[in-house]
């Protein structure tokens, strides 16, 4: 399901339902959308002076926002001018501020971005010209955590019995220290 954004007989269902006590989830329920959507929505378009929502003022603010959107469709002429900085190894920012500087354009590197990728999604190689393509999105809940972790590491408990009587060599954690000073030396294998 995408998303879409709330009509003005929507915004008037949230402003009635919540004057009288509902919930989100409830109000969520009625409108079959995300209580996400609900929440964002009341906190986005409160009235400035005392945070309450009116439908009539957030559908007034939801207008002006969008009509002064910089959000804009790209012909294929400037997606052309676009795509010959990167290929001319520019990176997104550089060519956002270059066709900026030049008057040809207004156009974010978030957006440029987003056309590289989608190129990459449909088989285009534009993604080649990139010096730096980071990973799009975050990392899922539920999966498992990698940060720091050492594959095929065994746990400290089962280390063998040697190690905790340090009775060999290497068990010490200072016999794998050598410092500055030039008077102390490493253990030597031969026996004296």
């Amino acid at each position: 399901m995408g998303y879409h954004q709330l009509s003005q007989e929507e915004r008037y269902i949230v402003g009635t339902m919540k004057s009288s006590g509902k919930s989100l989830r409830a109000i969520a329920l009625e409108l079959g959308r995300s209580p996400s959507t609900i929440c964002r929505e009341r906190i986005r378009n409160a009235t400035r002076h005392d945070g309450s929502y009116r439908p009539e003022k957030a559908q007034g603010y939801a207008k002006t926002r969008r009509r002064q959107s910089k959000h804009e469709k790209l012909d294929a002429s400037q997606w052309a001018a676009v795509e010959e900085l990167l290929k001319e190894e520019f990176s997104p920012d550089q060519t956002a501020q270059r066709l900026a500087a030049e008057g040809e354009m207004q156009i974010s590197h978030e957006t440029i971005y987003k056309h590289v990728r989608r190129d990459k999604a449909e088989g285009g190689r534009l993604r080649k010209h990139m010096r730096i393509m980071s990973k799009h999105g975050r990392k899922r809940r539920g999966s498992p955590a990698t940060r720091g972790r050492m594959p095929g590491k065994k746990h400290i408990s089962e280390r063998p019995e040697a190690a905790n009587s340090r009775e060999e060599i290497g068990h010490f954690e200072g016999d794998t220290v050598i410092g500055s000073d030039p008077t102390l030396t490493a253990p030597s294998d031969t026996p004296s």
